[in-house]
């Protein structure tokens, strides 16, 4: 559990140097500069992509709601339309009645 704590450290950077030190008191300086090198990049890169495929999954869900919104009203005004014109229709008839009278 030690070993996934000190890992998720390095991969969030939180006191990375702390860890260097005491890595290289037990194993070559080298390798452990590599070590912690290679996990932080690691940790980077998989952090920044989880958190771009999150923005970019909320972008796509705000798309698609905005999408469905403006689908919406263009039904309405749609709607609107084909009403007044019935309306006017039926206005129009009305009026045909009246005169026959």
């Amino acid at each position: 559990m030690n070993a996934l704590a000190t890992l998720f450290q390095l991969f969030t950077l939180d006191h990375w140097h702390d860890i260097y030190k005491d890595v290289t008191q037990v194993v070559d300086p080298w390798f452990s500069g590599f070590y912690i090198i290679f996990w932080i990049c690691i940790g980077s890169f998989i952090f920044r992509n989880i958190f771009v495929g999150i923005m970019v999954n909320n972008f796509q869900s705000i798309r698609n709601d905005l999408f469905n919104e403006v689908k919406e009203i263009q039904n309405l005004k749609e709607q609107n339309v084909k009403i007044e014109k019935l309306n006017e229709e039926l206005q129009k008839q009305e009026q045909v009645l009246k005169g026959q009278r």
